[in-house]
């Protein structure tokens, strides 16, 4: 695996298995000590997928790179960055949360944008076949009716948020009961 660390000046370090282009440096190589991930600076939060690594800038925008299977960088297709390239049609983003081979993005107004993999319905969507492969433009996450989200968090094959009201919301896998299923603690 790799992992990668941000900075109190707002730069991001990545380090571990690298072959896939996720340390950012603009190489495919593993690296044991810190390399920094590309020019980029601003940076607010650092999250890793499997061979994927996604930033969230403090002006709202995000910078994914890496192995781009299935469409998990939310590029547009399906093609390995080594240095970070900016998910266009992301500005307003306020927290992100990588799974496998699937992101989901949080937005400033409590929507949340999903892509990537789909295979267990983690984008939150509507699940026909058409859409159980994947996705890899941002997709509207489908939400109950007026809820904001304001965290977010993965497993490998499922998102768990929680909304303006403190409510868990889930989607995706749930072979091990890992995603919510009307409990109260």
């Amino acid at each position: 695996g790799h992992g990668a660390a941000l900075k109190n000046d707002g730069t991001a370090y990545a380090w571990g298995w690298g072959a896939r282009g996720q340390l950012g440096n603009g190489a495919e190589n593993n690296q044991s000590t810190p390399v920094r991930c590309g020019s980029l600076s601003g940076i607010s939060k650092i999250v890793c997928g499997y061979a994927q690594t996604y930033a969230l800038m403090e002006n709202g925008t995000v910078y994914a790179w890496g192995r781009d299977d299935y469409g998990c960088l939310g590029l547009g297709g399906v093609s390995q960055q080594n240095a970070p390239v900016q998910i266009t049609s992301i500005t307003n983003a306020a927290d992100i949360a990588a799974a496998h081979y699937s992101t989901a993005i949080v937005l400033e107004n409590g929507k949340v944008k999903t892509f990537g993999r789909n295979n267990y319905g983690q984008l939150g969507i509507t699940y026909s076949e058409d859409n159980r492969t994947f996705k890899s433009d941002p997709q509207d996450a489908k939400l109950p009716n007026n809820v904001a989200i304001t965290k977010i968090a993965a497993g490998a094959y499922h998102f768990m948020m929680i909304d303006s009201d403190n409510n868990l919301i889930t989607m995706g896998n749930n072979d091990f009961f890992q995603v919510d299923d009307g409990t109260t603690l």
